[in-house]
């Protein structure tokens, strides 16, 4: 993937031209509005990506149990099965993980089959010397793993700011800038859980905002099974409206351009 950016002297991003195809132009706030349409004709880039429901889900971060029907996707070039969701056919059934019932997992994980769940990536720089020193110092003595997941997810859900950005998601410059938006996120929790010994990777798919399912991003740590965790919402577990389909870096990740504008949900059960 390729992205092209042009930079000011300060390093500020004046124009930037995606992966994804998306051209973006630093402007004041006005120039910016003054091209901007009114009314029908406008368009919300991130309600457009939106996967509607036909009635809206009761208190979904209370749910513990989801079913929902999938159309519009093929499930054999995705990573839909996992510990918490079940595949039959194209119905999808989510269960809420309980963090009660995993045994104790202490950190740092000496796991062969899970080293590559902690080793650093280009964008996840968990071997980089301000990642590690500040993730030990968020932990300080603990050394249980559930509780190492929930102290870094803490720091970060109040430490960055929530705020959308169009950049490759790369931990050591989300720790300088302290904003982003989920991708950012959870670029920074995978770079913080690897620094501690703690496996962890990041996940894409949709998550359910108030009037439909949106493109999201978040993290699953190992902690005696693969568990899901949102430091967007300090969600852990994550609730059940959290869809994943794909685990991995950014090459994998890219696959999610086959999911938006083609996926069809519906709501059959939740409680």
């Amino acid at each position: 993937m390729e992205a092209t950016s042009w930079c000011d002297r300060q390093g500020r991003i004046l124009k930037e031209v995606t992966p994804m195809g998306l051209t973006m132009v630093r402007e004041g706030a006005q120039q910016a509005r003054s091209g901007m349409k009114q009314g029908d004709d406008a368009l919300d880039i991130t309600f457009s990506t939106m996967v509607p429901v036909d009635e809206p889900l009761e208190d979904p971060r209370g749910l513990r149990y989801l079913r929902v029907s999938l159309e519009g996707i093929d499930p054999e070039n995705f990573e839909i099965e996992g510990e918490r969701q079940r595949l039959r056919e194209d119905t999808l059934e989510i269960v809420k993980e309980e963090l009660a019932l995993l045994p104790a997992i202490r950190i740092p994980v000496r796991e062969e089959t899970l080293a590559v769940f902690q080793e650093p990536t280009p964008f996840l720089q968990s071997d980089d010397e301000k990642i590690l020193r500040l993730a030990h110092e968020i932990i300080g003595q603990e050394k249980d793993g559930v509780e190492v997941a929930r102290l870094l997810m803490n720091w970060i859900y109040q430490n960055l700011e929530k705020r959308p950005t169009v950049s490759l998601p790369n931990a050591l410059e989300v720790l300088d800038q302290r904003a982003g938006d989920c991708n950012e996120h959870a670029a920074l929790m995978g770079a913080f859980a690897r620094a501690v010994g703690l496996p962890a990777r990041v996940v894409v798919g949709v998550v359910y905002m108030g009037t439909g399912f949106f493109y999201h991003a978040w993290n699953e740590v190992w902690v005696g099974s693969w568990i899901s965790l949102d430091p967007v919402m300090a969600q852990f577990p994550a609730d059940v409206t959290h869809v994943k389909f794909i685990d991995g870096g950014l090459a994998e990740q890219i696959r999610m351009a086959q999911v938006i504008g083609s996926l069809s949900l519906e709501i059959l059960e939740y409680r």
